[in-house]
């Protein structure tokens, strides 16, 4: 099951490459993010998926896509708390998902919940 993700990772980033090109920002950056979790979940190593959850986090602030960021920061944060960068590594919080922020995505969007306890299984 992983090979089958990794092998959609190059078509979901020509996605994201294409829709930017094209002015499809949103649906470009949606495909980027889908290929990072992708590279998580096909279990790519993880420093490799935090340099493309960087990049794909620069890319949505370029475009000032905060909604699309939203749903990326538990998984940035995720992917540092596995790699050992947070004080509990067990808490979904760290350099790049604040408590604050939590409860403020927590009542803004109807997505962060589903992804945010997602990635605490992960965990």
């Amino acid at each position: 099951r992983k090979q089958k993700l990794l092998q959609c990772i190059p078509w979901l980033q020509q996605a994201g490459e294409t829709g930017l090109m094209v002015g499809e920002v949103e649906s470009g950056l949606y495909a980027t993010r889908f290929a990072c979790v992708y590279m998580l979940m096909g279990g790519k190593p993880l420093h490799e998926v935090e340099s493309a959850l960087k990049l794909c986090c620069d890319n949505v602030c370029h475009h000032k896509q905060e909604h699309i960021m939203i749903t990326l920061k538990p998984i940035w944060q995720a992917v540092l708390n596995s790699m050992g960068k947070s004080q509990n590594p067990s808490i979904l919080l760290g350099t790049v998902l604040s408590e604050e922020e939590t409860q403020e995505f927590m009542a803004a969007d109807n997505t962060f919940p589903f992804i945010y306890y997602s990635m605490h299984v992960v965990l």
